[in-house]
């Protein structure tokens, strides 16, 4: 199950994913994405949509809040700092970056907390869009926040 999650997340695997939550159950999961706030988010098969909101809530709770375990939770940022997809936000900011990113039927999306000078939590969703569109994004959007 570690590997398969390590896989999941470093190269942004559905079948792992996919497994995963037929291991642990796609209601348990919607339960607790319910539980942590995420009330625009479905893990229900078919209908699997999530908001850029939700998201975002969900890196900063895992960066500030207590919704896993200390090892569980340094794990799991450990291994988002380590995704090999780094061409969105992390090109654009060019700090560490923890994130996930997603792609699938022309959807490009990336997730990130952002380690700067400010730590920040930063949720790109787009259709259509490039890697090097993200990482523009990112860029001006870091430039602002630095300039406050």
């Amino acid at each position: 199950m570690s590997q398969c999650f390590d896989v999941m997340i470093l190269n942004s695997d559905n079948t792992c994913a996919e497994w995963l939550g037929e291991k642990i159950g796609w209601s348990n999961i919607q339960n607790e994405i319910r539980a942590l706030g995420l009330s625009n988010t479905s893990t229900i098969r078919g209908a699997m949509y999530s908001t850029p909101d939700d998201e975002t809530l969900f890196l900063h709770k895992l960066q500030y809040g207590n919704i896993l375990k200390t090892s569980e939770r340094d794990r799991l940022l450990d291994v988002l700092k380590r995704q090999i997809y780094r061409q969105g936000i992390p090109a654009g900011v060019r700090v560490t970056v923890a994130d996930k990113v997603g792609f699938l039927d022309g959807k490009l999306h990336d997730a990130a907390i952002v380690y700067g000078s400010k730590t920040y939590m930063l949720t790109i969703m787009s259709q259509g869009s490039s890697w090097a569109q993200i990482a523009d994004a990112a860029r001006q959007i870091n430039e602002q926040l630095n300039r406050m």
